[in-house]
């Protein structure tokens, strides 16, 4: 192994140790899923949680958003990718007591999440109730059909 090589290996093992490290500050269920946009990730001040369901008619998402304005909350699908974003603002107070423990985040966030191409984008619900939002996208009735290339 060559110098350069073995530079390029130490700085990719401690790359995965770090991202490793910020996983499990963060817990298990915050880390990216194989749904996700993991550019997503590099500009949230937090990271909402995550459940994703599919059956024969639709996908159902569901985040939890505790705390968070519904109308402040934005929901857009192009190009396959769900995209959530929204912000949590913090409510200051005066500090009287000795001690505080907060563990509560604040700040923006943004989700992307990669759809299968049987995700119909013309046709998604979304409501928001006691802190969790429950996206609904409909499935197309038909895949679109492929388009085969002949070569010649």
């Amino acid at each position: 192994m060559t110098s350069k090589e073995h530079d390029h290996a130490s700085l990719m093992s401690r790359l995965q140790t770090n991202l490793g490290d910020l996983y499990k500050q963060f817990g298990k269920r915050n880390s990216p899923t194989v749904f996700d946009d993991p550019t997503s990730f590099a500009f949230s001040d937090w990271i909402p949680t995550v459940d994703i369901t599919e059956n024969r008619k639709r996908f159902l998402i569901t985040v939890d958003v505790p705390g968070v304005d519904p109308k402040d909350i934005e929901v857009e699908m192009e190009n396959g990718f769900l995209s959530i974003a929204a912000e949590r603002k913090e409510e200051r107070e005066e500090e009287d007591d000795n001690h505080r423990l907060k563990e509560c985040s604040y700040g923006s966030f943004e989700r992307r999440i990669r759809l299968p191409d049987n995700a119909d984008a013309t046709n998604i619900s979304a409501k928001s109730r006691h802190g969790v939002l429950t996206i609904t996208v409909a499935k197309r009735k038909k895949a679109e059909a492929s388009n085969k290339i002949t070569i010649d």
